[in-house]
């Protein structure tokens, strides 16, 4: 709905660093304020949200600017969020961005082979 990205990480195991998913977002915006910040953030639990939300860690990146936030865990994400943008996303532009995902290598071995799947949100934010 241009609000929200599915995200599907497989065979996760502790200590395991998934894949770079890439996607892309625009500002479809014809009005000479850009957005200043885009929050990233996990708007709803998933049936596996008390073994994840811990002992999953995501960060966010842009792709051109070479740049990452920290990571946090599922949780930090869900009831806090961040912007990630390097630069100002100006009117009529996109970029390309990219999540990627940690399991802490203390994670339960029951989480071995799990598969993440989730929505992230995005909200766009002048300045």
């Amino acid at each position: 709905d241009g609000n929200t990205l599915g995200i599907k990480e497989t065979n996760m195991y502790p200590g395991l660093y998934g894949a770079e998913h890439a996607f892309y977002l625009k500002n479809n915006s014809d009005v000479s304020v850009p957005f200043g910040q885009i929050i990233g953030t996990l708007p709803l639990a998933n049936a596996q949200w008390d073994a994840y939300k811990d002992n999953i860690q995501m960060r966010f990146g842009e792709v051109t600017a070479n740049t990452w936030t920290g990571w946090n865990t599922l949780n930090w994400w869900h009831t806090t969020g961040a912007n990630f943008l390097a630069t100002q996303l100006a009117g009529n532009t996109e970029r390309q961005f990219r999540v990627q995902f940690y399991m802490n290598p203390g994670a339960p071995n029951s989480l071995q082979g799990s598969t993440l799947q989730m929505t992230l949100g995005f909200v766009g934010q002048t300045p």
